[in-house]
């Protein structure tokens, strides 16, 4: 039985009850009863309450779920939700390992605060200083993952939001591409046992596909060779809405060598699990340091040096813009800079020789 009595200060005779349901405990003084009858009348009401999922009486005690239950929950959110969560699983063990142990409700801006300077001044393992983009992109998924703790009534407010830990500045005209040379070096350093990685690359050289939409293609709903046309459907883009490119001719000739020893449906399954490569991480490092390219060129940057290469062949910038599949020109005009550049480095090739 979880229903007491006892004797308050004002030596009047109260019923209360106490009991717990999945680890949580529940207290209340049942001020209207008038006999133990009417106390386990009250507690029966409750925990039905409860169990329907009516936590108003645990207000209180909001707030008193540990870090690492939430990461639970936002991992299974994760595998259910998103296609490339286990890109993400780094990031959520290095921030798991940070507020370990401790309540939500003890997680304050302040707290959120200082994971940001900790993880600013923390080392990468190529013992390079953290960059604040990089620090951005983590208060970014903490900021999701209590997100769904607010969603789930797990807590009331969300101390991760922007106006309350602000994010680092990122320099935003920092365009990092490719040169032809540098291209044909990666491609040929995708070679081996990284040869997987070949059409993976030329994909997002020849493409401008965001690492999550190349990664999913499949040949049956994304791939017409007959019409040389990649298509992306509106649940795998950024911006949720179909987006077609065109195959390239090189492209094509990759595909098809690719369509002939095929044995599943995605384009870049991983041979053990006929699932697409969770991350390519370690092999990308790997190839980059082969190729002699910057340690700090980010797959991304393929996308980047993509859009860079059609803007130096005056290609018009609303074609670009659309291939990209981005909202707006003003996003797309980023990269003129980079041909501005490109024109610089090119008249200074005339400036070799004087003193």
């Amino acid at each position: 039985m979880s229903v007491f009595e006892r004797i308050n200060k004002r030596g009047k005779k109260e019923y209360y009850f106490r009991f717990k349901i999945d680890g949580q405990e529940y207290y209340k003084t049942v001020k209207e009863a008038t006999s133990r009858s009417d106390a386990e009348k009250a507690e029966a009401v409750v925990r039905s309450d409860l169990l329907r999922g009516n936590y108003s009486l645990a207000e209180g005690r909001k707030g008193t779920m540990l870090f690492d239950k939430l990461v639970e929950k936002y991992k299974e959110y994760s595998k259910n939700n998103k296609k490339t969560w286990k890109t993400e699983e780094g990031k959520v063990d290095r921030i798991t390992q940070y507020f370990k142990g401790k309540r939500l409700k003890d997680i304050t801006p302040a707290v959120i605060e200082e994971f940001k300077t900790f993880r600013k001044n923390s080392k990468s393992k190529r013992g390079t200083i953290t960059s604040g983009a990089t620090v951005n992109r983590d208060l970014a998924l903490i900021k999701r993952m209590f997100s769904i703790a607010v969603n789930n009534g797990y807590i009331d407010k969300n101390p991760a939001l922007n106006c309350k830990v602000p994010m680092f500045q990122e320099n935003n005209e920092i365009i990092r591409y490719l040169s032809n040379e540098e291209e044909q070096n990666l491609i040929e350093a995708c070679s081996a046992e990284y040869s997987y990685l070949r059409p993976i690359v030329l994909t997002a050289l020849q493409s401008g596909l965001r690492y999550g939409e190349l990664i999913n293609l499949r040949w049956s709903e994304n791939i017409d060779l007959k019409n040389c046309l990649i298509i992306l459907t509106k649940d795998m883009t950024k911006s949720k809405k179909k987006r077609i490119i065109p195959i390239s001719s090189i492209l094509f000739e990759e595909y098809e060598e690719l369509s002939k020893k095929k044995t599943e449906d995605y384009l870049f399954a991983n041979p053990k699990t006929g699932k697409p490569y969770g991350t390519i991480r370690k092999a990308w490092i790997t190839v980059k340091a082969k190729a002699k390219i910057d340690p700090e060129f980010r797959f991304h940057d393929l996308r980047h040096s993509f859009a860079t290469k059609l803007m130096d062949n005056n290609i018009n910038v609303g074609v670009i813009k659309d291939l990209l599949g981005h909202s707006s020109l003003s996003i797309t005009q980023k990269y003129a800079h980079a041909k501005d550049n490109t024109k610089r480095m090119a008249v200074e090739v005339l400036a070799v020789g004087y003193k």
